[in-house]
């Protein structure tokens, strides 16, 4: 699984012109965004997506990026809707939140259909460059520098869940650093089933990413293989491979 790093972007086609009324809505979002919740930038979010690239065909946002996935569900939730019928109801939705939008808004800048979804979402915060010495053992992980993880962990943080609700092992699994796994487990003592704030265990992020040889060692050490996490969702049905699957249905 990426971080949010998958920000659903993809190539404009460039297959129908986009109107002026929408290209005037999105510049006056970028004004109001700020006074927005989460659930009036998803809808909007949404049908800008299908406005400028029709129905959502990206894969599915890792299971723990969750906005990440909150906007791909809101994108995929307008199924087949015409790009045309969604830049009415995101003009329509821009004047429901704000009625008097027209008179406060710019003069559209010709030839704007390339401009970019403001980091709108506001859902959509992309991880700035840490300095070395702003880093926690959590980074260390998600770089893959098993030396610094070695050097800063520390009991406590050992089967601790962070901000991003997941644990050490959670990302060392996502990110398939068996020797960051191996340390957790055989000298650290980590709780192989810690469960993340969506009741996944590091099983189910090795099955979901591909990371056969990380899911071979969390088996071999006992980890359950078919625990379910607090949507009914087993490892087996977000295995990426028939390998995968494989190892799961057998060993």
């Amino acid at each position: 699984m990426a971080e949010a790093e998958d920000d659903l972007e993809v190539e404009d086609d460039g297959s129908e012109e986009l109107d002026p009324r929408f290209l005037a809505a999105t510049n006056h979002v970028n004004i109001i965004a700020p006074s927005l919740n989460s659930a009036q930038l998803l809808k909007l979010y949404a049908h800008f997506k299908q406005a400028k690239f029709g129905s959502c065909n990206t894969s599915r946002p890792s299971w723990y990026a969750m906005e990440a996935k909150q906007k791909w569900e809101a994108w995929n939730s307008l199924g087949d809707m015409s790009r045309e019928e969604a830049m009415n109801n995101y003009v329509m939705l821009v004047e429901s939140l704000d009625p008097e939008w027209k008179s406060k808004s710019c003069d559209v800048p010709e030839k704007s259909s390339n401009q970019n979804w403001i980091s709108v979402s506001t859902l959509a915060t992309e991880d700035l460059p840490l300095d070395d010495s702003d880093k926690t053992v959590y980074d260390w992980v998600k770089e893959g520098n098993v030396d610094m993880f070695k050097k800063f962990v520390r009991n406590e943080d050992i089967n601790n869940i962070d901000a991003d609700g997941l644990g050490l092992i959670h990302w060392a699994a996502d990110r398939g650093n068996l020797d960051v796994i191996k340390h957790l487990i055989n000298n650290l003592k980590a709780d192989i089933e810690l469960r993340d704030e969506d009741g996944q265990t590091a099983i189910h992020y090795a099955a979901s990413c591909g990371h056969f040889n990380v899911l071979k060692f969390l088996i071999d050490q006992g980890a359950q293989k078919s625990v379910e996490d607090n949507d009914g969702v087993k490892p087996i049905d977000i295995a990426t491979d028939d390998k995968i699957r494989s190892i799961l249905y057998n060993s």
